[in-house]
């Protein structure tokens, strides 16, 4: 099977754990809680990047043209224009160069490496949190204050340990993975 084949699969399946991770809700004010970053972080731990890319893009059009991928089985480019739509189009805009960068890792030092590829996930979150949150704030008219106190603060330590569990699961994934 070529590597395009492959890579357009994983996407594929990729993008339903995506999906999958989103119906997973608890409603938790205007911003859910969902496994829906967890997904998205382990395909970025996983992915090659352009796989990871393709699944994002994937999702994102499905839900716009109302596929109910996204969190409590919405679909809909007015999830996108809404006050969480933000932190979907930051998954967007960072995952790519995120598992770029995680590819480009070569380190002799697995804690070094590790470290990165944990620090890349951070990284995807805060773009994600950058983005959702000025979303948040343009659309709900809301301070900064409280775009933080409703968008990031009761969600950063959990998403931390999403990230960590992420890494951990893809540790053992990636062991039985064949992406070449």
């Amino acid at each position: 099977m070529s590597s395009n084949i492959k890579d357009i699969i994983l996407a594929a399946l990729f993008t339903a754990f995506i999906a999958v991770g989103a119906m997973v809700t608890v409603p938790f004010g205007p911003i859910p809680f969902t496994l829906q970053t967890f997904a998205i972080t382990l395909v970025l731990f996983i992915g090659k990047p352009k796989t990871a890319l393709l699944a994002m893009v994937i999702y994102v059009i499905l839900g716009a043209i109302g596929a109910p991928v996204f969190a409590s089985f919405k679909g809909g480019i007015g999830v996108l224009l809404g006050p969480s739509g933000g932190f979907l189009l930051g998954y967007l805009i960072g995952i790519f160069p995120m598992a770029f960068a995680i590819s480009k890792i070569k380190s002799d030092n697995k804690v070094t490496s590790n470290v990165l590829v944990i620090v890349c996930g951070i990284a995807l979150t805060l773009i994600a949190y950058a983005i959702g949150t000025i979303q948040f704030m343009v659309v709900a008219n809301a301070s900064a204050i409280v775009a933080l106190s409703t968008c990031v603060i009761p969600f950063a330590l959990i998403d931390l340990c999403k990230i960590i569990v992420a890494w951990s699961i893809s540790l053992l994934v990636k062991k039985h993975l064949v992406t070449d």
